[in-house]
């Protein structure tokens, strides 16, 4: 499996536990799904970044770039890792 196919997967896990999603409700994404789709707010963007720091065990920098799809959030989270 690819790399970006693993932080896919890791985003999806990481949104339903943060939802509070059962199996049932699991969210399948793609690169192109927007985060209007996935109803994500900044509160939740933040705390998305947050999990990722953790996980991935960097230090991530704030930044205002506008993030529509899910393929903005993980090249946003790849940029702005130190």
């Amino acid at each position: 499996m690819s790399d970006y196919t693993n932080r896919i997967q890791w985003l999806a896990a990481a949104i339903d536990t943060m939802k509070g999603h059962t199996k049932d409700e699991q969210i399948f994404l793609s690169a192109g799904t927007t985060l209007a789709e996935l109803e994500l707010d900044s509160l939740d963007i933040v705390e998305l970044q947050m999990m990722y720091e953790d996980d991935f065990k960097v230090e991530l920098e704030d930044s205002s770039e506008s993030i529509i799809t899910v393929n903005d959030l993980l090249e946003l989270l790849d940029s702005i890792a130190k």
